[in-house]
């Protein structure tokens, strides 16, 4: 493991921030007042001060802790215009750097990652480590400055994670860093499809499959998995292989051949809709693309891999 990389420079960092809930409903409901907004809030019956449920103090200090994040970037280095919403960078603006952050909790590492190449650097960053699990996600404002005085001097090793192709009648669609879901998009249509891998080929009636990387196996994959199994199935980021889980598979107790396993580089599983209503190829639950009848896609490990940022 190489601990000395080439330095960068923290003004040539792009980082790609995540909205705070006030940010967000501030644009949703058209208002730039802080004040008008917590009128908004107690209008809506949410408390001031509840400590075990959502309450405009625990909505407002998150608030209050990710402008201290963007505040310590600045401090740090990274220069104030190069901080732009996570949804608007582009593959185009994250090509020029030498390195971009995420800084959010997963959502964001997803939305920013979908933008980077084999070429981009990575640096995944929790805003709010107190509200935000950020379970993919290795900064936050404990240890940002120290982060980046590393990053500037080069002492960084590289970390890959593989990232998920996907193609849909055999066009490629946006690759995943966490997970596809295969199935019905409304939770109450049953999902069918007939699956093929490894020689297998079967005819599944369940909720869906879900093909997650090893960043995604803590989360959706991990629930189906300790609720069959009663413990974790998440494996570590760096493994180069992804897994798969049919969920809620029908009738019950009937033994698919297909209902969990193991995808690893080469190999490649089929889907094709056999869908009655609304069918979806789901990208980390952002991209989604139609999955009806007779469409066929097919998933297996990217050949580039995405490059993160270890100090």
């Amino acid at each position: 493991m190489q601990n000395h990389n080439q330095p960068i420079n923290l003004s040539e960092i792009l980082v790609g921030l995540k909205r705070s809930k006030v940010e967000w409903d501030m644009r949703k409901y058209r208002i730039d007042d802080l004040n008008k907004l917590i009128e908004q809030y107690k209008q809506e019956g949410i408390p001031l001060h509840d400590n075990n449920k959502i309450s405009i103090d625990i909505i407002i200090q998150s608030h209050e802790r990710q402008k201290e994040f963007r505040e310590e970037l600045i401090k740090s280095g990274v220069k104030k215009d190069n901080i732009i919403w996570a949804e608007d960078i582009t593959s185009q603006l994250a090509r020029k750097r030498k390195a971009v952050m995420s800084a959010g909790g997963d959502w964001a590492v997803d939305i920013v990652s979908h933008k980077l190449d084999n070429s981009t650097l990575f640096i995944p960053a929790n805003s709010d480590y107190k509200a935000s699990v950020g379970a993919n996600t290795y900064y936050n404002l404990t240890n940002i400055r120290e982060a980046l005085r590393k990053i500037k001097s080069g002492e960084y090793y590289i970390e890959e994670w593989i990232r998920l192709e996907v193609q849909r009648n055999r066009i490629k669609v946006q690759s995943a860093t966490s997970a596809v879901f295969i199935g019905e998009r409304i939770r109450d249509d049953m999902s069918k499809q007939l699956v093929e891998f490894k020689g297998i080929i079967e005819k599944t009636t369940c909720s869906g499959m879900i093909i997650a990387t090893p960043p995604g196996s803590t989360g959706w994959y991990d629930s189906v998995y300790y609720d069959r199994h009663k413990k974790s199935g998440a494996v570590p980021k760096t493994e180069q292989y992804a897994k798969f889980i049919l969920t809620e598979p029908y009738p019950p107790g009937h033994d698919y051949k297909l209902k969990e396993g193991e995808l690893r580089k080469g190999e490649e599983m089929i889907f094709t809709s056999l869908n009655d209503n609304v069918g979806q190829i789901s990208i980390d639950s952002i991209r989604h693309y139609r999955f009806n009848r007779g469409t066929v896609a097919r998933v297996r490990i990217a050949d580039a891999n995405l490059k993160v940022i270890r100090i």
